[in-house]
């Protein structure tokens, strides 16, 4: 674990440093970075344990999971999304030192209610491309997001993307280049560091400011929800360790928290999430060992997969993982237990060790994150649409058609008219050729 000083291709910046306490010891972090990082810069990739006192790490990384709450400075706070600027103290929660002593005083300022034609909620790039199209029907919209930045998972993806749109506006760019020109030079009406927390009757959307601590409302004739996807997670032996992180941990951490988790690497998925992680964990500076999948053929785009190949990287088709091998105090690990399959099923007399790896990188998929869509459907009806990974996982180019799409849908169903010449290009004579 070690701070990326120097890569390729992002631009490092230097904020200067803050110090900290973790459990009474010294931790020194960037300024604008997360704890997370400081953490495991610091060494320390274990933030809580399980009911059996095992040691657990980092999860989701994105802030959509609780796995890495800690407390911060008295207060509960995920530690992949919270910065170490102005932090005193961090500690992991434990039955001592946490109590629920403390009382939550009313506050006698009036809750803000925002009215608009349409909310959205999620600042990537599925949930933007609705935003523009919006704004071209003259529809006024809110978009939420809980993060700090917009641009959703584009701000971490250093390779140039190739779009199928006429006007070729992206095309050739990178991801983290693609999430500054998303929203265009007008920010207004994008709330950051905002989660939604419920959405309640009579079409209100509640939201709290994690920056301000506090509540708002936001009422909308219609809802746009674009909440994206979080990783999933097989089940083998040791999943849990230090040193097993999803794809979405190791992309965060290297990306967009200049740390890199290990510098010998195995990759479990060889899809276009598998490939894109190790092209860019040998941007970084480490070294992928090797890609693993169940299935007997690879995945992904041959664009993706033909990096991997000029790197050399082997590729193992009908391999799956058994077991992660720990090193002696369990904050790390050594090694995997791999194995032949057929059907996603070992074949006994198989196994064979994999050592000298200090990290397993998961790319075995991801989930679409649809609570809020779900519950969006029942308050809106046919005024609520998913779009992006929220509905169906996919990538850039279909996430901004189906927010581009969504939005003449969400239009007709508010009265307002437009030209289909107009409509009907997105989806035919633009795209699919």
């Amino acid at each position: 674990m070690e701070r990326i000083v120097n890569h390729p291709i992002l631009t490092i910046p230097q904020e200067g440093e803050h110090t900290f306490l973790f459990n009474g010891k010294p931790v020194t972090g960037m300024k604008g970075f997360t704890i997370a990082a400081a953490l495991h810069q610091a060494g320390y990739p274990v933030h809580s344990h399980s009911v059996n006192g095992r040691n657990r790490s980092l999860n989701c990384g994105i802030g959509k999971c609780g796995a890495c709450e800690m407390l911060v400075d008295g207060e509960v706070k995920r530690i992949c999304i919270t910065k170490v600027d102005n932090v005193k103290e961090v500690s992991e929660i434990t039955v001592q030192n946490y109590t629920t002593d403390s009382q939550i005083e009313p506050r006698e300022e009036p809750v803000e209610i925002y009215r608009t034609d349409v909310a959205i909620i999620g600042a990537g790039p599925a949930g933007l491309a609705c935003r523009e199209t919006l704004k071209e029907l003259g529809l006024n919209s809110i978009v939420i997001d809980s993060n700090d930045k917009i641009g959703g998972q584009f701000l971490m993806q250093t390779h140039a993307f190739f779009f199928f749109e006429k006007e070729r506006r992206f095309g050739g760019m990178r991801g983290f280049d693609i999430a500054k020109t998303l929203a265009g030079d007008d920010h207004s009406g994008i709330f950051l560091h905002s989660t939604v927390w419920d959405i309640l009757q009579n079409k209100r959307i509640a939201v709290k400011d994690m920056l301000n601590h506090k509540n708002f409302y936001v009422e909308a004739q219609a809802l746009i929800v674009a909440t994206g996807a979080v990783p999933f997670m097989p089940t083998f032996e040791n999943d849990d360790v230090p040193g097993v992180y999803t794809a979405a941990v190791v992309q965060k951490m290297m990306n967009a928290e200049f740390t890199l988790l290990g510098k010998n690497i195995l990759t479990v998925g060889a899809g276009n999430i598998g490939y894109l992680t190790s092209y860019q964990l040998m941007q970084a500076g480490a070294k992928v060992k090797a890609i693993l999948e169940a299935m007997p053929h690879e995945g992904g785009f041959p664009v993706q997969a033909n990096r991997i190949r000029r790197l050399g990287i082997p590729i193992y088709t009908s391999h799956m993982l058994l077991k992660a091998i720990p090193n002696l105090d369990r904050t790390g690990i050594t090694g995997a237990v791999v194995c032949e399959c057929e059907n996603f099923k070992p074949i006994p007399g198989t196994e064979k060790v994999i050592d000298g790896i200090d990290v397993i990188n998961i790319c075995t998929g991801l989930i679409p994150d649809n609570q809020l869509l779900t519950k969006g459907q029942y308050t809106f009806g046919k005024r609520c649409a998913g779009v992006g990974d929220a509905v169906r996982i996919g990538e850039g180019t279909t996430a901004v058609l189906r927010g581009k799409q969504a939005a003449y849908e969400i239009a007709q169903e508010l009265g307002v008219r437009f030209n289909y010449n107009d409509y009907l290009p997105i989806i035919i004579k633009t795209y699919i050729k």
